[in-house]
């Protein structure tokens, strides 16, 4: 029997002997297959929705009113930027710098009282008030900032920037003696790595060599920069007077010199009177003497590096307790708002333009951790002399 699927001649009639298919089973579902109609694919023939036009239409109406809004309408006046006058004067104040050992971190206190954020006219107008408020104080061994408290001349600072500082200047000298060792050590070592390089100068090691020398050479100027900076901050303090006379500089350019001078027995603080308050440029600072909170915005003004009226912005970081010399504990202010040379005295105000604190130390070898007394020991201090009785 010939095989339907492979066409060879079988002798068993019940399955092929070549492919093995059983013959009954193949031609039943051979016949099934044919019998089977095949589906015929359906027919979608598309249909055109009557809301689609409308649709359209819609939307392009809507595009079109926009658009003429967009450019008819009057466009809203941007506020303008005062830029402040600047100064461009060498020297630097002497900026104490709290030790780790005397500050303490505290729990931030129930702060309740935040006042209302002010639009961005009133932001900056409250901000360069306070700035117009600020002066810059020149003293015989350096600069520093201030403010303006009242309409009765009185000015507040750091102590640090109007007071002669007898243990400042052994701690110059102190860190001058380190950094001559530190140079002297600097040297040996460049001179012996210099001739490391020359002798294995077609050496595979050389550019291992190399480096080392670049790292002990900027190591060296760094040294040397230092002790120039020591130097001269010693040198302000030796050759300079140690009588209480300081020149204010107000936002105008008017300078006033002064010798009322009041310090503050507790803290870095010193209060300036002027004797003629007719001549005052500059209306004086608002201060706030609510609470603030952790995380509010802040701002620094004062005469980084003789830049006279500068502002920088950062927030409160914290609360911290602070033990000073005679053993007296307050909380300060800590804020990542820059305080650089010549900031110290200057105000530190919130977003009103109102003074919180005065600008007063860093920490030592940190960046973007800086401190500043709060205002209510200003009147706590000098209570007599503001006449708060």
């Amino acid at each position: 029997m010939d095989c339907p699927k492979c066409g060879h001649q079988s002798k068993n009639e019940l399955l092929c002997d070549a492919c093995g298919i059983v013959f009954a089973k193949y031609l039943k579902r051979q016949q099934a297959e044919q019998v089977a109609p095949k589906p015929i694919p359906e027919q979608v023939s598309p249909s055109r929705s009557p809301l689609k036009p409308l649709l359209a239409l819609c939307v392009a109406i809507f595009i079109g009113i926009a658009v003429g809004k967009l450019v008819f309408s009057n466009p809203e006046t941007l506020p303008t930027t005062v830029d402040p006058q600047s100064s461009t004067e060498q020297h630097q104040a002497i900026q104490p710098e709290p030790s780790q050992q005397s500050i303490q971190q505290t729990q931030p206190a129930p702060l309740a009282i935040t006042a209302a954020q002010p639009t961005s006219n009133h932001k900056r107008s409250s901000l360069n008030l306070a700035r117009n408020a600020t002066v810059l104080i020149k003293s015989s061994w350096g600069l520093g900032s201030g403010f303006l408290l009242d309409d009765k001349g009185h000015i507040i600072t750091n102590k640090h920037v109007v007071q002669f500082d007898s243990e400042r200047l052994n701690e110059i000298k102190t860190q001058l003696n380190k950094l001559e060792g530190y140079i002297r050590s600097e040297k040996e070592q460049l001179d012996y790595a210099k001739s490391q390089l020359d002798q294995f100068k077609e050496h595979q090691l050389w550019d291992n060599y190399n480096q080392r020398y670049l790292q002990k050479k900027q190591r060296l100027e760094k040294y040397e920069a230092d002790h120039a900076k020591y130097t001269l901050q010693k040198n302000n303090i030796v050759y300079s007077s140690v009588d209480l006379n300081v020149d204010i500089t107000f936002i105008s350019g008017e300078k006033i010199h002064t010798r009322n001078i009041s310090l503050s027995q507790n803290y870095d603080l010193a209060l300036i009177t002027l004797d003629d308050t007719s001549s005052v440029p500059s209306k004086p600072i608002i201060t706030n003497t609510n609470r603030v909170h952790q995380g509010d915005k802040v701002y620094t003004i004062g005469s980084p590096a003789g830049l006279s009226n500068t502002i920088t912005s950062g927030i409160i970081s914290g609360f911290r307790s602070y033990t000073n010399k005679q053993n007296r504990t307050t909380t300060i202010i800590q804020t990542d708002a820059p305080i650089n040379p010549g900031n110290s005295g200057g105000p530190l105000v919130d977003q009103s333009g109102q003074v919180i604190g005065i600008n007063t130390s860093i920490l030592k070898e940190t960046e973007g951790i800086g401190f500043a007394l709060p205002i209510n020991l200003v009147k706590e201090e000098f209570a007599s002399e503001l006449n708060l009785y």
